[in-house]
């Protein structure tokens, strides 16, 4: 025998026989997933009078169980791994802390010991429809890269950091010692307070710096038939904890789960449905005609909009149980609304546990866990990455946090930091100079259900969110195609000055091959068969289908950068008489 692949799969996947994680396992180097093309097989078969067919063999497109893969073969074995013995306790199971710790098992030549994660709900295996998808890690990708073969994972919740004797406490008692610590723990919803409380403990200023206020306004709480969704537990159960308490229900909040929920109600059919949504300078979607379809659909079936009014206070029985609630207009008296339950779902921020052990271990927060380019914390051990955290004042970008950017490459590239400490021959990451931002390219990718039953994904370039009909009086911006309707299916390409795809948006009643659109994100439009030539020709009348036909396969390879790459690298090389492009790559 010269090689061996051992399969791992999920506990939960049937299978012939039981299976064992063998006791050699960390020997093995794990095999990094490839994305699948998603084939249209119905346009690839021949037909009459061709006689091809170009449908991929049956064991590409069979569908099997997903796996993480395994594999050692006789050069491996004169290859030692580089054990890594210390203890990284990463806190929070965000996509930033999934793409870290999938960056640390995969790298071939090193294997690390001591890997903890610290989650309340641990690994994140489930994708309910009430939560928009950021398509980075499905439970598909997750059972493929089986972090749990390779983590410690502790169901808890971070209460307190002991920097001097570097340990964290969880809410269990359970003290867990670290010599790396990566905070992730990212942003959550919480339940609103009435307004007026808000106004008078608003601790938003740049100037205020009142921790005291911080607190009581974490304090607060609300009446048992008022949640949010705050975890992925929540989310699963959201039908049927509104389902418990009959009557009128309100969902308050215009983020993108809003409107996810109120589908997941809507399909439950849960009546009464009230959507309550505060002012707001830019929708979600920043797309009138998104928007206009969204909530025509929602009035369609039955939900009550309330436009720009402001959660001000609860009405509650004599039991404290909710009787309705208190809304401001942004014009006009006080009014009150009856509902048996109320979910909010506007703003996000800090949870209270992960603020206490963050202020009382003494690292700087200014509204967030202020880092550094290196992701460093004030602490040389402690590194934070993702929403949880921003960038200190000098260099003057309060609006360029993590939250902006993929979180997928943030984590890779807090995974390329913290490497060269164990492996100082493992190639350092590129210095940004002093008060220079790092680059992060990777479009922000959003994927949701939403009311009418229309599937929306919408794939941007990492930016600062503007509006869009101020985007598109910057004579820089370049040009918008659009095909399709709310029946046909929208479609929207934005091409900057560049003629590259810079924005994909996407709303359609039938499912989206989400995995090939989004590799269309920055192409230039003659990879995609002169795009802009043949829509303004009148030729393309639907880029759903367009997308969709054979000679489109290409751009959806996962390798297909590096081909363009390896391409520009040969067409730059010096044109020697009589050799052709296949020779050339030959001779190099």
């Amino acid at each position: 025998m010269s090689c061996m692949y051992y399969n791992v799969y999920d506990s939960n996947t049937l299978q012939d026989k039981p299976q064992s994680t063998v006791e050699a396992l960390h020997h093995l180097v794990q095999i990094r997933p490839r994305r699948q093309i998603k084939y249209p097989v119905e346009l690839l078969k021949g037909s009459p009078p061709a006689t091809y067919d170009n449908v991929p063999i049956e064991d590409v497109l069979k569908t099997l169980p997903p796996f993480a893969l395994f594999h050692i073969n006789r050069k491996l074995t004169l290859e030692p791994k580089m054990v890594i013995n210390s203890r990284i306790v990463v806190v929070g199971a965000s996509d930033v802390s999934l793409s870290f710790l999938e960056t640390l098992i995969l790298c071939p030549h090193m294997h690390f010991n001591n890997l903890v994660l610290v989650s309340p709900e641990g690994l994140p295996l489930t994708d309910p429809s009430s939560l928009p998808s950021s398509l980075s890690y499905s439970p598909d990708y997750m059972n493929k890269i089986s972090l749990a073969t390779s983590c410690n994972i502790v169901n808890a919740k971070m209460t307190s950091i002991n920097r001097a004797e570097q340990y964290v406490e969880v809410d269990n008692g359970r003290k867990v010692q670290y010599d790396y610590l990566v905070l992730c723990t990212g942003s959550q919803f919480q339940c609103s307070l009435p307004q007026v409380e808000e106004k008078k403990l608003s601790v938003s200023s740049p100037v205020s710096r009142d921790v005291s206020a911080v607190a009581k306004i974490q304090q607060f709480v609300p009446p048992a038939q008022a949640t949010t969704l705050d975890s992925v537990s929540k989310a699963e159960g959201i039908v049927d904890w509104v389902k418990s308490h009959p009557g009128p229900v309100g969902v308050y909040g215009t983020s993108l789960t809003a409107y996810t929920t109120i589908q997941a109600l809507l399909e439950a059919e849960v009546p009464d449905i009230i959507s309550i949504q505060p002012p707001t300078p830019v929708s979600c979607f920043n797309n009138p005609k998104i928007l206009q379809i969204v909530e025509s659909a929602m009035s369609d079936a039955g939900v009550k909009i309330m436009k720009d009014y402001v959660l001000s206070g609860y009405s509650c029985e004599e039991g404290g149980d909710l009787a309705g609630i208190e809304l401001t207009p942004t014009q006009g008296a006080v009014e009150s609304v009856i509902c048996s339950s109320l979910i909010t779902l506007q703003d996000k921020i800090i949870d209270k546990n992960t603020f206490e052990g963050i202020n009382n271990s003494c690292l700087v927060f200014d509204g967030k866990l202020v880092i550094n380019t290196e992701c460093h914390t004030n602490d040389p051990v402690i590194y934070a990455a993702g929403p949880l955290t921003k960038y200190k004042r000098a260099f003057y970008c309060d609006e360029f946090t993590h939250n902006i950017y993929s979180s997928k490459e943030i984590g890779e590239r807090l995974a390329s930091i913290m490497l060269p400490i164990f492996d100082p021959s493992f190639p350092p990451i590129e210095e940004v100079e002093q008060y220079e931002l790092p680059k992060y390219i990777r479009p922000k990718q959003v994927y949701a259900k939403l009311p009418g039953g229309y599937h929306y994904l919408n794939v941007s370039r990492p930016q600062p969110q503007v509006d869009l009909q101020t985007a598109m009086m910057d004579p820089n911006y370049g040009r918008e195609l659009i095909t399709g309707d709310k029946d046909s299916g929208y479609f929207r390409l934005h091409l900057n000055q560049y003629h590259t795809v810079e924005t994909i948006t996407c709303l359609s009643k039938k499912e989206i091959e989400l995995g090939n659109i989004c590799q269309l994100y920055g192409l230039h439009q003659e990879y995609m068969n002169s795009l802009e030539e043949r829509f303004d020709g009148g030729l393309i009348s639907d880029f759903f289908q367009y997308f969709r036909e054979p000679w489109s396969l290409i751009l959806y390879q996962d390798r297909f950068a590096e081909l363009r790459e390896e391409i520009k690298e040969l067409l730059s090389q010096p044109n020697q008489p009589g050799r052709s492009l296949s020779v050339r790559k030959c001779a190099s």
